[in-house]
Protein backbone atom coordinates (compact mmCIF):
# COMPACT_ATOMS: atom_id res chain seq x y z
CA UNK A 1 0.00 0.00 0.00
CA UNK A 2 2.83 2.41 0.88
CA UNK A 3 4.48 1.61 -2.45
CA UNK A 4 1.33 2.62 -4.33
CA UNK A 5 1.02 5.89 -2.36
CA UNK A 6 4.67 6.67 -3.04
CA UNK A 7 4.17 6.08 -6.75
CA UNK A 8 1.03 8.25 -6.84
CA UNK A 9 2.83 11.09 -5.02
CA UNK A 10 5.81 10.87 -7.35
CA UNK A 11 3.54 10.86 -10.38
CA UNK A 12 1.85 14.03 -9.15
CA UNK A 13 5.17 15.78 -8.58
CA UNK A 14 6.46 14.80 -12.01
CA UNK A 15 3.36 16.27 -13.69
CA UNK A 16 3.97 19.73 -12.23
CA UNK A 17 5.78 22.24 -14.48
CA UNK A 18 9.54 22.54 -13.96
CA UNK A 19 11.45 25.74 -13.42
CA UNK A 20 15.15 26.06 -14.29
CA UNK A 21 16.04 29.24 -12.39
CA UNK A 22 14.74 30.98 -9.30
CA UNK A 23 13.71 34.58 -10.14
CA UNK A 24 15.87 34.37 -13.31
CA UNK A 25 18.96 34.76 -11.11
CA UNK A 26 20.04 31.61 -9.33
CA UNK A 27 19.52 27.88 -9.49
CA UNK A 28 16.55 26.16 -7.93
CA UNK A 29 18.72 24.62 -5.20
CA UNK A 30 19.75 27.98 -3.73
CA UNK A 31 16.30 29.37 -4.51
CA UNK A 32 14.68 26.56 -2.53
CA UNK A 33 16.87 27.31 0.47
CA UNK A 34 15.99 31.01 0.15
CA UNK A 35 12.29 30.10 0.00
CA UNK A 36 12.66 28.04 3.18
CA UNK A 37 14.30 30.83 5.16
CA UNK A 38 12.02 33.59 3.85
CA UNK A 39 8.96 31.40 4.38
CA UNK A 40 10.03 30.77 7.97
CA UNK A 41 10.49 34.47 8.71
CA UNK A 42 7.28 35.57 6.96
CA UNK A 43 5.19 32.87 8.65
CA UNK A 44 6.55 33.86 12.06
CA UNK A 45 5.75 37.53 11.42
CA UNK A 46 2.20 36.71 10.28
CA UNK A 47 1.74 34.40 13.27
CA UNK A 48 2.77 37.19 15.65
CA UNK A 49 0.32 39.53 13.89
CA UNK A 50 -2.41 36.90 14.28
CA UNK A 51 -1.66 36.56 18.00
CA UNK A 52 -1.81 40.33 18.45
CA UNK A 53 -5.06 40.47 16.46
CA UNK A 54 -6.43 37.64 18.56
CA UNK A 55 -5.64 39.53 21.76
CA UNK A 56 -7.21 42.74 20.45
CA UNK A 57 -10.32 41.14 18.94
CA UNK A 58 -10.65 38.76 21.90
CA UNK A 59 -10.69 41.70 24.29
CA UNK A 60 -13.37 43.43 22.21
CA UNK A 61 -15.39 40.22 21.96
CA UNK A 62 -15.29 39.85 25.76
CA UNK A 63 -16.67 43.38 26.13
CA UNK A 64 -19.39 42.79 23.51
CA UNK A 65 -20.75 39.27 24.03
CA UNK A 66 -23.02 38.02 21.30
CA UNK A 67 -21.38 40.06 18.52
CA UNK A 68 -21.36 37.57 15.63
CA UNK A 69 -18.94 39.65 13.55
CA UNK A 70 -16.30 39.54 16.30
CA UNK A 71 -16.91 35.82 16.81
CA UNK A 72 -16.42 35.22 13.07
CA UNK A 73 -13.27 37.36 13.11
CA UNK A 74 -11.89 35.29 15.99
CA UNK A 75 -12.52 32.10 14.00
CA UNK A 76 -10.80 33.49 10.90
CA UNK A 77 -7.80 34.67 12.95
CA UNK A 78 -7.44 31.29 14.64
CA UNK A 79 -7.72 29.52 11.25
CA UNK A 80 -5.04 31.80 9.77
CA UNK A 81 -2.79 31.29 12.82
CA UNK A 82 -3.03 27.53 12.29
CA UNK A 83 -2.10 27.97 8.62
CA UNK A 84 0.92 30.05 9.69
CA UNK A 85 2.01 27.32 12.12
CA UNK A 86 1.76 24.90 9.19
CA UNK A 87 3.96 27.17 7.08
CA UNK A 88 6.52 27.40 9.92
CA UNK A 89 6.68 23.61 10.20
CA UNK A 90 7.00 22.97 6.46
CA UNK A 91 9.61 25.73 6.10
CA UNK A 92 11.72 24.02 8.76
CA UNK A 93 11.26 20.72 6.90
CA UNK A 94 12.40 22.34 3.67
CA UNK A 95 15.50 23.88 5.25
CA UNK A 96 16.43 20.62 6.97
CA UNK A 97 15.75 18.63 3.81
CA UNK A 98 18.09 20.79 1.75
CA UNK A 99 20.81 21.14 4.39
CA UNK A 100 20.83 17.50 5.48
CA UNK A 101 20.07 16.17 1.98
CA UNK A 102 16.85 14.46 3.02
CA UNK A 103 14.67 14.18 -0.04
CA UNK A 104 11.60 13.03 1.89
CA UNK A 105 11.58 16.28 3.87
CA UNK A 106 11.57 18.25 0.64
CA UNK A 107 8.73 16.10 -0.68
CA UNK A 108 6.80 16.68 2.56
CA UNK A 109 7.23 20.42 2.04
CA UNK A 110 5.88 20.21 -1.50
CA UNK A 111 2.81 18.15 -0.63
CA UNK A 112 1.98 20.21 2.48
CA UNK A 113 2.56 23.42 0.55
CA UNK A 114 0.03 22.32 -2.06
CA UNK A 115 -2.55 21.75 0.68
CA UNK A 116 -1.84 25.04 2.44
CA UNK A 117 -1.96 26.91 -0.87
CA UNK A 118 -5.42 25.50 -1.52
CA UNK A 119 -6.40 26.70 1.98
CA UNK A 120 -5.24 30.23 1.17
CA UNK A 121 -7.00 30.05 -2.19
CA UNK A 122 -10.21 28.97 -0.46
CA UNK A 123 -9.86 31.88 1.95
CA UNK A 124 -9.43 34.22 -1.02
CA UNK A 125 -12.63 32.89 -2.61
CA UNK A 126 -14.49 33.25 0.70
CA UNK A 127 -13.37 36.87 0.99
CA UNK A 128 -14.47 37.51 -2.58
CA UNK A 129 -17.87 35.99 -1.83
CA UNK A 130 -18.25 38.47 1.06
CA UNK A 131 -17.06 41.31 -1.21
CA UNK A 132 -13.97 41.93 0.89
CA UNK A 133 -11.59 43.13 -1.81
CA UNK A 134 -8.39 43.86 0.16
CA UNK A 135 -8.26 40.51 2.02
CA UNK A 136 -9.11 38.76 -1.27
CA UNK A 137 -6.20 40.45 -3.06
CA UNK A 138 -3.85 39.70 -0.15
CA UNK A 139 -4.79 36.00 -0.04
CA UNK A 140 -4.69 35.73 -3.84
CA UNK A 141 -1.18 37.25 -4.05
CA UNK A 142 0.01 35.10 -1.14
CA UNK A 143 -1.35 31.94 -2.78
CA UNK A 144 0.13 32.93 -6.16
CA UNK A 145 3.60 33.34 -4.70
CA UNK A 146 3.23 30.04 -2.87
CA UNK A 147 2.38 28.29 -6.16
CA UNK A 148 5.60 29.65 -7.67
CA UNK A 149 7.62 28.65 -4.59
CA UNK A 150 6.15 25.15 -4.71
CA UNK A 151 7.11 24.81 -8.38
CA UNK A 152 10.68 25.97 -7.63
CA UNK A 153 11.07 23.51 -4.75
CA UNK A 154 9.50 20.73 -6.82
CA UNK A 155 11.99 21.42 -9.62
CA UNK A 156 14.81 21.16 -7.07
CA UNK A 157 13.33 17.93 -5.74
CA UNK A 158 13.10 16.37 -9.20
CA UNK A 159 16.63 17.29 -10.20
CA UNK A 160 18.24 15.96 -7.01
CA UNK A 161 19.05 12.31 -6.61
CA UNK A 162 19.96 12.32 -2.95
CA UNK A 163 18.59 9.18 -1.45
CA UNK A 164 21.39 8.68 1.06
CA UNK A 165 19.44 9.85 4.12
CA UNK A 166 15.98 8.70 3.04
CA UNK A 167 14.54 5.96 5.18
Amino acid sequence: MAEEDETAGEALLKKLPRINRFCFVTGVDLGSLFIGFVGLVVAKVFFIIDVLDLAFIGDRAAKEPGNSILTTALGIIIFDALIQIGYIVISVYLILGIKKKRRLYIKAYILASIGLTFSKGAAAIAFLAFREVVPFITCFIYASFQVYYTLVVNSHYLETNIDVADY
